[in-house]
């Protein structure tokens, strides 16, 4: 019999695409990603491939669509709304805010240009004084 590949999901990039790929491969699917390389390099054909396509052997299909339906939908984290009680490498609670100066630079300037990013965006520095890691969160 011949190991027949279906596509069963395409995604706008490869990283959701690699991502439903382990989940399926968790799940005993082996599961294949077809044009990954093509629409991440050439994003511009996205439209004339019709995206990432997961797939599968035609004999696996049904045990990889209800692996798909029951996983979970992609999300992201919201940031804290308010003060993180530990650093986010050594996990120590002696966290502190720092602040400095918020003086517009010309690096920040194309920062904001080439992201589209709102210049007056409230941004929090902390530091920790255990492992001395530093991190900022944008609100």
């Amino acid at each position: 019999m011949e190991n027949k590949l279906i596509t069963i999901a395409t995604f706008p990039d490869a990283l959701k695409a690699q991502i439903m790929r382990g989940r399926l491969e968790a799940e005993g699917i082996p599961a294949f990603i077809a044009d990954e390389h093509t629409i991440t390099n050439q994003p511009y054909l996205y439209m004339a491939y019709g995206g990432v396509r997961l797939q599968v052997a035609e004999q696996d299909r049904e045990r990889a669509q209800q692996a798909l339906q029951a996983s979970e939908p992609f999300s992201v984290d919201p940031a804290p709304e308010h003060f993180p009680d530990q650093c986010p490498n050594c996990h120590s609670p002696k966290v502190t805010e720092t602040t400095s100066i918020n003086q517009p630079s010309l690096l920040s300037l194309l920062r904001n240009v080439l992201t589209f990013r709102d210049p007056q965006t409230p941004v929090r520095r902390f530091t920790c004084a255990n492992c001395g890691y530093k991190w900022i969160v944008e609100n």
